[in-house]
Parts: C-alpha cells; structure tokens; sequence
C-alpha cells in the first residue's frame, strides 16, 4: 500500500505543474517522496519547498498520511505479534510444568504416589451433568454456568441392549429438529420477499 500512496501523490504533485526541480516527473516525484518518507531530505530541500505553497500542502499532507498509516501499522502488528508470542508463551510455560512433574515423580515416595492417585479419584465416573454420570478415569473440572452456553445437549442416549446387532431406536427429536428446519427455511425466504 506504501507504493501506491508513494504513486497516487507523484503522479498528483506532477499534475501540479510546480516548476520544483525534485517533482517534475512521476519518477522523480515518486523518489523524492520515498526519500522524504525515509528521512532523507536535506533541511535545505524542505525550506525550497515553501516556495510553491500547493506543494508544500502535498508534502505535509503525504507525511501525514504515511505517518498514521505506518504508526497503524506498527500497532497492528505489535498486536498480532503479542497474541501470537503470548499463546506461545503459555504452551512453552504447560510444556515446562509437566516437564518438572514428570522429572519429580521418581523422586516421590511410593505411599505419597498412592495417595496422590487415591485423591485424584480416577476409579469414580465423572458427572456430565446432575444424575447423568459418565466413564471413570478422568478429573472433573468444573467451570461457570455462563462460560460455555450450550442450548441443546449434544449427547444422546439411548435404553436398552448394547449389542452391536441391535437396531438404534427412532429419534423423536430429529423428526421435530426437521420439521423446525423447514419453518426456518420459510421464516428466511419470506423475509427476503
């Protein structure tokens, strides 16, 4: 985008006509602006520049421009930088917390080994949700109501055999789930109409 700004003013200040010997041509225009963008212009340079007031107002507005777009740009890629370095952060930070933990458990004493496991509770089934218990073998975490709202249950269970051979029984709820489907895609088309 710098080189189009950099093209948009060169092409804008040699419609001028300004009889400035660094902005007679696109080329030069586009070179002399690129240097000032840089800091490359002498002070000298810049005082001649008051001599044709259209010019100048070109120049000032240009380091306005590149100054706010280059300023935005340092800030947006700061932040994209910082998410990135955090999230890496944090792996490098549970990739060295288990290191420590796996490096300390020959050191453990067998007895405190064995009561870390009895309170850890991995022979309980943990709780899906009130009455609804599910496998053993895991640690139950629990978090706010409002931290992941979830309208419809995405487990579904069904009574009766296990046995591979037996047919899964019809669900209900799919043939409402299809019928609710169709009156949404109604409620959508009429509202386009």
């Amino acid at each position: 985008t710098m080189f189009f700004i950099l093209i948009m003013f060169a092409t804008a200040v040699t419609a001028l006509k300004e009889q400035e010997e660094h902005f007679h041509s696109i080329p030069l225009s586009a070179r002399s602006f690129l240097m000032m963008f840089l800091g490359m212009v002498a002070a000298e340079q810049n005082d001649q520049l008051l001599e044709f007031p259209l010019l100048f107002c070109s120049v000032i507005l240009f380091a306005f421009i590149t100054g706010v777009y280059m300023v935005s740009l340092f800030v947006a890629q700061l932040s994209c930088s910082y998410s990135a370095v955090y999230g890496e952060m944090l792996g490098r930070v549970r990739l060295k917390r288990g290191e420590i933990c796996v490096a300390s458990i020959p050191n453990m004493r067998a007895d405190g080994w064995n009561r870390f496991l009895h309170s850890c509770r991995f022979d309980e089934p943990c709780e899906f949700g009130e009455g609804d218990l599910g496998m053993p073998g895991a640690i139950q975490m629990t978090e706010p109501a409002g931290a992941n709202i979830t309208t419809v249950d995405l487990i579904r269970r069904f009574g009766g055999s296990t046995s591979p051979s037996a047919l899964w029984p019809e669900d209900d709820a799919e043939k409402g789930d299809a019928v609710e489907d169709n009156m949404e895609k109604v409620n959508r088309m009429l509202k386009k109409i």
